[in-house]
């Protein structure tokens, strides 16, 4: 068995690699097609090798199995590591169990101080697991419900048996939801932006000695992920206080079955300590998706100090789904194993999508 990284060639022959590897189903984050595939691994600007940070497993000129990667830099106290979130890892059935998806992982943990992964298949936990990987825990998760009807829609399909179930459970929601704040501070500003700019590096300047464990949420990284990212409308709200940056919030209007509206909150970074800023960025975000016609909205967030926020404007913690695996490729940083220490949103890896 042979693994091979793709080169970064012409647009031309970089599209038939990737019309390939989807031909033969090896690659899943298709839903934009190349634009999609080509910004994931050619526009991140935290990968500057002359291949793509993705690997194939191939034998007798046949393609096996698929690892891709999304390089990041890790925060890890007072340094900045190399580190990938593992994506789209996948073995053709007929040949699982023959170590093509061991191999696979063995090449990638080579480049990266640390190699992690989110919301893997049980087949892929077991396989890292296997290989020395630790599991920290789950992702939390909330859900704030406006309307009980679309999620039952979802799971019974009947619309008349999941409008009269709704009713008691909405009445529910209505006296949970009385006591939620909903108010912003006087002295606070929210405006909806388009990009972010150079405030967004001023802004991680003075706030990343408040966290631990987090990809630095720098202009580069974040106008990569939410500015230039095909295929998703992010909408963004900044907070201001005296023209100085407090905060932001990123959100998106997720079209499921049935043409149900739900909200998901992609990312949101303040002061940990700044409870203003936080409710007002909460508050304004779920403004805006209730008045886009979203009937609940989710948030996937690993940070104690923000839990107390989202359940005090109206969100409810469900039962994790999400494992977060990681793998340590250099000595030291024990704080990594510890999954109290890192900030996590859904914007983080590839769960928002």
């Amino acid at each position: 068995m042979n693994i091979i990284r793709i080169p970064k060639e012409n647009k031309e022959r970089l599209k038939n690699h990737f019309q390939n590897y989807l031909r033969q189903g090896l690659i899943m984050s298709a839903d934009s097609g190349f634009a999609k595939w080509r910004w994931l691994n050619l526009e991140n600007p935290f990968y500057l090798e002359k291949n793509l940070p993705c690997w194939v497993n191939i034998s007798d000129n046949k393609a096996r199995g698929y690892l891709g990667a999304i390089p990041v830099e890790l925060k890890a106290g007072s340094q900045n590591v190399s580190a990938a979130w593992a994506i789209d890892f996948i073995t053709l059935p007929e040949y699982r169990g023959k170590g093509v998806g061991r191999s696979l992982v063995e090449e990638a943990n080579n480049h990266f101080d640390i190699f992690f992964s989110i919301g893997q298949t049980d087949m892929a936990a077991s396989l890292f697991a296997k290989m020395g990987w630790k599991l920290l825990g789950h992702i939390p998760y909330y859900m704030k419900v406006w309307n009980a009807e679309p999620l039952l829609r979802k799971k019974i399909g009947n619309p008349f048996i999941s409008r009269l179930l709704a009713i008691p459970i909405n009445l529910l929601l209505k006296s949970y939801h009385f006591f939620e704040k909903t108010a912003i501070s006087e002295n606070l500003e929210i405006q909806k932006i388009a990009t972010f700019g150079e405030e967004a590096d001023r802004f991680w300047d003075e706030i990343k000695d408040d966290y631990d464990l987090i990809v630095p949420r720098s202009r580069a990284y974040l106008s990569w992920k939410y500015d230039r990212q095909p295929g998703m409308d992010y909408i963004k709200f900044l907070c201001l206080k005296k023209n100085g940056v407090r905060g932001y919030i990123v959100v998106r209007c997720i079209i499921g079955k049935y043409g149900i509206k739900e909200g998901l909150i992609a990312d949101i970074i303040t002061r940990p300590q700044d409870k203003n800023t936080i409710h007002a960025l909460i508050f304004s975000a779920l403004k805006y998706l209730k008045n886009k016609g979203c009937s609940s909205v989710r948030c996937y967030m690993n940070h104690k100090g923000i839990e107390k926020d989202l359940i005090d404007c109206g969100f409810l913690r469900r039962r994790p789904r999400m494992r977060f695996l990681l793998h340590k490729n250099i000595s030291g940083l024990d704080e990594t194993y510890d999954l109290n220490n890192w900030f996590i949103t859904a914007g983080d890896c590839d769960i928002d999508r």
